[in-house]
């Protein structure tokens, strides 16, 4: 399977109280292209921190990230954001719409952030809307939705700019089991309707077979299952 994305040998130190604190200890891993691929562990298991790094928001301590051919270590820091905003979409456990923008808004504002034209917006806001199943709801606020549907539209956030990888950090997190299950069918029709990769992080045990690939970190460590 055609690989998109991999770690070698990431380390990452954080120097907290005067004293040194590994979270990443030598780290290898491989994403491969339209896949879900699910990390799992423990809180403050690592794996929020090996996320940061392979979507270009923390750097590494030492090892290296490749995005398809390109080395993370090469660029500079305008040429990390190009690669980040032109590649990489992000969905948050807590979603973060914004809540004085309706749904259609929320989706608009990521594309106008990512310098879609104007005239290419409406369609893609509106497509993407009705992937994710909330097209009818596009000109509801935030808090007029329910958790598993305000989600729905920060996946439609992410997706819209047409990002080669989404990552996603807990994002069935305040969810109950039921409607976390409904988010993970809609990241594997993503998969094959957008031809996107989605990166997850969970602790969930109910979602662990959905994935096409399963890591589980522990204590810095990243164990393929």
């Amino acid at each position: 399977m055609d690989t998109i994305m991999k770690a070698k040998d990431i380390v990452r130190v954080f120097r907290t109280g005067g004293e040194d604190f590994t979270a990443l200890s030598h780290v290898d891993m491989e994403i491969p292209r339209q896949s879900l691929v699910i990390l799992k562990g423990r809180s403050g298991s690592g794996k929020t921190t090996l996320l940061n790094i392979l979507s270009t928001l923390d750097a590494p301590t030492s090892g290296d990230v490749f995005f398809e051919d390109i080395r993370y270590g090469d660029l500079s820091v305008e040429q990390l954001e190009k690669l980040r905003r032109d590649n990489i979409g992000f969905v948050f456990q807590s979603v973060a719409l914004i809540p004085i923008m309706n749904a259609y808004e929320n989706v608009d504002f990521s594309l106008r952030l990512a310098g879609v034209p104007e005239e290419e917006r409406d369609a893609r806001i509106r497509e993407v809307l009705a992937l994710v199943g909330m097209d009818e709801r596009m000109m509801h606020m935030p808090g007029q939705m329910s958790g598993g549907e305000q989600q729905r539209i920060a996946i439609a956030r992410a997706i819209a700019p047409k990002p080669k990888v989404v990552f996603a950090d807990e994002p069935t997190g305040a969810l109950d089991t039921a409607t976390g299950l409904r988010v993970m069918e809609l990241f594997s029709s993503l998969i094959e309707k957008e031809g996107i990769t989605i990166v997850m992080t969970t602790h969930d045990p109910n979602l662990m077979d959905m994935g096409d690939m399963l890591y589980e970190m522990e204590d810095g460590e990243l164990t393929h299952v």
